[in-house]
């Protein structure tokens, strides 16, 4: 891993070490994978990664409550928000790409602090939300999404950018693009080297 790379952000320690640790993890299974942070310490133990090689999913783990015995998806979901509310969401992108619409839904939905994908070679792309993003700004990002999930549905799924070389790039520009203008319009941050 380049760690010069890391540096140009200024990440911090627990950051940079936390970082070092996903990619080397990420790597040997061949998965994307997570971690979680919050008030100066990984919190990525109170949470269930499943994970492959295209994405992850966190579920947290329920304390014990009777509702844990039943399942309960509302409890399993307010657990959620509450443990991510101000985290910051760092994974692994096996592809060098910048963050997806997901990614970002993802924080704002949330309340993260920091939303961050870090490839094999220590690039990065991060997203630092502005809350006071508006309804509408939210249902274009959705729009958006739709989108892209249609084109990749006619061309045949994911593969089409990930095993494609000019399509990957032409994706990468855009949505680099896009959120720099997004994060204009939101007043929020996004810095990226992917």
């Amino acid at each position: 891993m380049n760690v010069s790379r890391l540096n140009n952000y200024k990440f911090n320690k627990l950051e940079t070490n936390v970082i070092k640790e996903l990619i080397e993890y990420s790597k040997s299974k061949n998965v994307e994978s997570a971690r979680i942070l919050k008030s100066g310490k990984n919190i990525t133990d109170q949470f269930l990664i499943i994970e492959d090689e295209l994405k992850c999913n966190l579920l947290p783990i329920s304390a014990k409550y009777h509702c844990e015995k039943v399942n309960c998806k509302l409890f399993d979901s307010v657990k959620k928000q509450m443990l991510m509310k101000d985290a910051t969401y760092i994974h692994y992108h096996p592809k060098p790409l910048p963050l997806s619409f997901a990614d970002v839904f993802t924080c704002l939905k949330l309340k993260l602090n920091k939303m961050i994908a870090v490839t094999e070679d220590g690039m990065y792309s991060i997203f630092i939300p502005n809350h006071k993003v508006e309804n509408s700004q939210i249902k274009n990002l959705v729009f958006a999404n739709k989108k892209l999930t249609y084109a990749l549905e006619l061309n045949g799924g994911s593969g089409y950018i990930l095993n494609n070389k000019y399509i990957s790039h032409v994706y990468k520009t855009k949505m680099n693009k896009f959120w720099e203008t997004f994060a204009k319009d939101t007043n929020s941050l996004y810095i990226s080297n992917i």
